[in-house]
């Protein structure tokens, strides 16, 4: 799938040394992160202008350059402008247009978010909105990015798991809505360890899922009966081709009754019967707002 323009939040900061590149990619938008000379994280299409080989497989120079693997060319990651060739004297000069596309970055509460559209026309800037997370990690998950969107709003317990909270996808509290551009459903939730023979009437937590247009970006929380935050987090969704979805997860959790943190996590696996029981209702209303 090609890379619509968003900002995508293709990495978590503390992933990206100053010692190497590394890859990432946004649909079939193959893309490589590196530090510059000043430390920042910059991004550049993932291919040399000299022979396409994958910048990502190469090395950062001292200088803060990233340099091919193939003929040893580098590139900086303000401009994507190719700064040295090895085979060149030291008196012939670059020719100003040999480089690669570079993209604009921002770092925002640990995330690396890349705008895939053109750098002289970047939108908003990106927010996740997450406050000193205790917690992170990333996931490939064996699904579509549209469907990650989808089992977000109908079934997250699918794709989550919560440290001493058991979901309950099956209560509601009503149909998912639409707000401003993203979609919201919100669910009842219980403290594990409770025997249940039917769903409460009314559940003590609520789970509320905001799923972002275009990218996916979730905001997820969980509040107890007196609209307390317990936990939170922040999901970014990347599609890494038709069927793989990258998902990268900060969050933060206060202690349950057990003194146990209801840490909002990614589970290592897809359950195929759950995912199969999966509504999808609410996919065509995502993709119509993502098409705004």
């Amino acid at each position: 799938m090609t890379a619509r323009p968003y900002w995508w939040a293709v990495a978590h900061e503390a992933d990206i040394p100053a010692s190497r590149p590394v890859a990432v990619k946004v649909g079939d938008l193959a893309l490589v992160l590196f530090r510059d000379g000043t430390g920042a994280v910059a991004a550049l299409e993932d291919r040399c202008a000299h022979r396409r080989a994958p910048l990502s497989l190469g090395v950062v120079t001292a200088e803060g350059l990233v340099q091919c693997p193939y003929h040893g060319w580098r590139y900086e990651g303000a401009s994507g402008k190719c700064r040295a060739i090895p085979n060149f004297s030291a008196q012939e000069k670059v020719p100003g247009n040999f480089g690669v596309r570079p993209f604009a970055t921002r770092i925002v509460d640990g995330f690396v978010f890349v705008w895939t559209g053109d750098r002289g026309n970047v939108g908003n800037e990106p927010s996740a909105t997450m406050d000193a997370p205790t917690a992170r990690h990333a996931r490939a998950l064996p699904c579509p990015h549209a469907m990650y969107a989808a089992l977000m709003l109908d079934r997250p317990g699918v794709l989550l798991s919560i440290g001493g909270i058991r979901l309950l996808d099956d209560f509601r509290w009503g149909d998912p809505r639409r707000e401003e551009s993203a979609i919201v459903s919100e669910f009842g939730a219980v403290w594990s360890g409770k025997r249940l023979d039917r769903l409460p009437s009314s559940p003590p937590l609520t789970l509320r899922v905001t799923v972002a247009a275009g990218t996916a970006a979730t905001h997820v929380t969980l509040r107890d009966e007196a609209d307390t935050m317990i936990a939170a987090a922040f999901l970014a969704a990347t599609p890494q081709g038709a069927m793989v979805t990258q998902v990268r997860l900060a969050g933060w959790a206060t202690d349950g009754p057990r003194g146990k943190p209801a840490t909002i996590g990614i589970r290592p696996s897809l359950d195929v019967e759950a995912v199969a029981r999966t509504r999808v209702a609410a996919l065509p209303d995502w993709q119509a707002l993502s098409a705004v």
